[in-house]
């Protein structure tokens, strides 16, 4: 979590040769110029090896935010707009052909790179440019993330994950906003669009996405439960644990509530991005975390819904949230508990797997955090069912009334009289 887009990649295009202004001349040249130095780095980029890619995501992000106000002040001059107050005249002189690979559509040939789409439209230029910044602000927010995840160091400190979170929040929520923005500009094109990959509700779906995962991240900050599991599990670290994570009552039926919007988020995404069939159906791997992120939204729900009754006493009803929470997971409970069974095995030969992409930071989330949560819910399932283990059983009114009726027929006899 997030999920880890692909950056898609472009050929070389002159907007020289297609474009004209006589307002201002070396705006065509310059904006040729910006989109070569991107082109350059997303191919750069896609033949990284996984664990370096995280760090080149800057310079994605510089070479977009340098391109982007050449591209949007072409399509401002084409309809003869202002750009900051001044008159700015663009003149197509024939129609541009330019080349983007779409990332998001499912490819036909399995194991084979989809072929690079021609579209002949400035606007849809300007869907894919803006769409690959919505994809680096999501992967910016893994990378934030990361340290959070991974056992190769000590577990970071209260603070630092505090400002992890929030720095992935607002990565996640300006990705929110980006693919918002293309959703409502999407409404002034009457034509379908070439590919899924920018099309409306292809827009709208990864909002609502990016939505869900802010949503869980807002949670996750002041979740103790995730990193005590981390923590458990990391080798590396030498704190203890002193006393078990406390959450409030209140909080904790707050939190419940957040995780099913985020649930809800996320189940609209996965509506909107079914609607596609055919050539344009969306990848199934994005499909398959989009419905794992619903999934763990509301497994996190159960979960606090049970912390919310065990701290009110009712650790019965807190263990059956528990159960429930699993449910909603999608797994068994007889598959988490401790044991030598097959099941057992498989889960924590899947978990195995699961740390070593955190450590070499590729694919690592692509389960939405279900089996990280899934941990958490063995963890509190272990300790409230040795607490009610634990407890003695109040005695049953049958056995009450038949220590009475004992006592009453085993009077004491009267003394006798002197």
């Amino acid at each position: 979590m997030p999920f880890p887009f692909t950056l898609p990649t472009t050929s070389a295009f002159s907007f020289s040769t297609f474009f004209s202004s006589d307002s201002h001349p070396s705006l065509p040249l310059s904006a040729s110029t910006y989109r070569g130095v991107l082109r350059d780095a997303l191919k750069k980029h896609k033949r990284l090896p996984p664990h370096e890619q995280a760090s080149n995501l800057g310079n994605i992000l510089l070479s977009l935010n340098n391109y982007i106000p050449y591209l949007l002040a072409i399509d401002a001059g084409l309809g003869s707009q202002p750009v900051a107050g001044e008159e700015l005249d663009v003149v197509l002189k024939s129609t541009p052909t330019l080349e983007w690979r779409p990332t998001l559509s499912d490819n036909l040939v399995p194991g084979r790179e989809a072929a690079r789409l021609k579209i002949k439209s400035l606007e849809y230029e300007i869907y894919f440019v803006i769409s690959t910044l919505a994809y680096t602000q999501t992967l910016l927010a893994r990378s934030a993330l990361h340290p959070l995840f991974s056992s190769a160091t000590a577990s970071p400190s209260t603070e630092q994950r505090t400002l992890a979170i929030q720095t992935a929040t607002k990565h996640l929520l300006s990705a929110a906003s980006t693919h918002d923005y293309l959703s409502s500009r999407s409404d002034q094109v009457p034509t379908d669009a070439p590919c899924s990959d920018i099309t409306k509700s292809t827009f709208r779906a990864l909002s609502s996405l990016a939505l869900a995962e802010a949503t869980l991240l807002a949670v996750l900050k002041d979740d103790p439960y995730p990193a005590a599991v981390a923590q458990d599990r990391n080798k590396n670290d030498k704190e203890w644990m002193i006393k078990a994570p406390e959450i409030p009552k209140v909080r904790a039926h707050l939190f419940a509530r957040l995780c099913l919007a985020a649930s809800e988020h996320a189940a609209n995404a996965h509506s909107l991005l079914s609607t596609h069939s055919g050539r344009g159906k969306i990848d199934g791997e994005l499909l398959k975390y989009v419905e794992d992120l619903r999934r763990t939204g509301r497994g996190k729900a159960c979960r606090f819904f049970g912390i919310d009754a065990e701290i009110g006493g009712q650790t019965g009803t807190g263990i059956a949230w528990l159960q429930a929470g699993l449910h909603e997971l999608g797994l068994s409970a007889k598959e988490e508990k401790k044991g030598l069974g097959l099941g057992r095995f498989k889960t924590e030969w899947k978990e195995k797997r699961e740390d070593k992409r955190v450590e070499k930071g590729a694919a690592w989330g692509s389960d939405a955090g279900r089996a990280e949560e899934g941990r958490v819910l063995e963890m509190l399932g272990v300790k409230w069912n040795k607490m009610n283990d634990t407890v003695p059983s109040p005695p049953s009114l049958l056995h009450i009334a038949s220590l009475t009726k004992c006592r009453s027929t085993h009077k004491p006899s009267p003394q006798s009289a002197p």
